[in-house]
């Protein structure tokens, strides 16, 4: 009977372990997924015009990499365009913009 609740009791701690690791974020794995995941969207949405570096300027957008917009402005350039620059408020999530946003900044000099 002891040997019964002493099992019962290691395994719905092992049971909590796994749910706690499952759920706390790698803090370290967040940031280049979300990196990773902003430069395949910038490629196919930003670089015809931006250029894959940030320095192409095609048709009046800016070179990226002598921006002076900080994060916020970035994020809200991106979500409501801005001249030939069309909003991306619907076509990307809001975590898509952050993504999007942190690689762009990550392009200046």
């Amino acid at each position: 009977m002891m040997r019964s609740i002493i099992l019962i009791a290691v395994l719905f701690a092992f049971v909590g372990c796994q749910e706690t690791a499952q759920k706390t974020p790698d803090a370290n794995t967040k940031k280049p997924t979300a990196v990773a995941s902003g430069a395949e969207i910038y490629k196919t949405k930003c670089a015809m015009c931006h250029g894959a570096d940030g320095n192409l300027g095609i048709g009046g957008a800016k070179k990226l990499t002598e921006s002076q917009l900080d994060l916020a402005a970035l994020k809200t350039q991106i979500k409501k365009g801005k001249g030939t620059m069309p909003p991306f408020e619907t076509q990307l999530s809001a975590e898509e913009i952050d993504a999007v946003a942190d690689f762009v900044m990550g392009l200046r000099k």
